[in-house]
């Protein structure tokens, strides 16, 4: 579920933000954004919107939860049945998981295209091997 969520995200933002046509698919080797050259000032551009976007996401579905929307505190006045309040509750918190989920989408989708287009950009060899190495360490260290 979470792979078909973060690959479904990631296909509709390189459809939309890299001009792709609406017949390209993973199945016929157009694969989004990935088949535009790494130094194209397109995908860079893509890049750096998917990061700021990622990060508005992000902040935005913390500052929700941190008001007490995720938590299902109600301040208007009247009164609900439980299972209206349940509801509200319930549909907050699917909400605001969507919110977090799609800002960590844009999020990794910037950091991985920008890392691209920084480092080694020449290579993809040694690029693909040096940040996948970097990221396995990190994830360790932070273990």
């Amino acid at each position: 579920l979470v792979v078909t969520f973060w690959r479904g995200a990631w296909s509709l933002i390189d459809i939309y933000s890299c001009q792709s046509t609406g017949s390209a698919t993973l199945l016929n080797g157009e694969v989004f954004c990935f088949s535009f050259d790494v130094q194209s000032a397109l995908r860079r551009n893509s890049a750096l919107a998917s990061l700021g976007i990622g990060y508005l996401l992000t902040i935005s579905g913390k500052y929700l939860y941190s008001r007490g929307w995720f938590n299902g505190i109600d301040k208007s006045e009247g009164r609900t049945t439980t299972i209206t309040k349940t509801s509200i509750t319930g549909f907050r918190r699917v909400t605001n998981l969507q919110i977090m989920a799609l800002g960590g989408v844009f999020i990794w989708r910037g950091f991985w295209y920008l890392s691209d287009f920084l480092i080694y950009p020449d290579n993809p060899f040694i690029s693909s091997w040096l940040t996948g190495l970097l990221g396995c360490l990190g994830s360790i260290l932070l273990c």
